[in-house]
């Protein structure tokens, strides 16, 4: 967990800069469950936001995984933005 002040702020905004992709695919799977493992201090909800503007291959596998968590994981919310015409609507909604 990374403490919000202006220095991380500003840190966070030059990484989010240079950001470049274009690998072909949306893989989603995998990072949701390492948010999952992420471990938070006690009485910390999680928050987890995914941002997608592709398609996901395995939709149902993604959806299955945050439903199955966040049930059994009340404390835990997970927060969809789609980006571009070409996002995945039906995960994002």
């Amino acid at each position: 967990m990374v403490k919000y002040n202006e220095a991380n702020k500003k840190q966070a905004i030059d990484l989010i800069g240079d950001f470049d992709a274009n690998f072909g695919g949306t893989e989603i799977y995998q990072p949701i469950q390492d948010a999952f493992s992420t471990k938070v201090e006690t009485g910390v909800q999680k928050r987890v936001f995914l941002l997608t503007d592709g398609c996901v291959s395995n939709r149902q596998g993604v959806i299955n995984l945050i439903d199955g968590y966040c049930q059994k994981n009340v404390d835990t919310k997970v927060f969809t933005f789609g980006i571009s015409d070409h996002c995945d609507k039906q995960l994002v909604e």
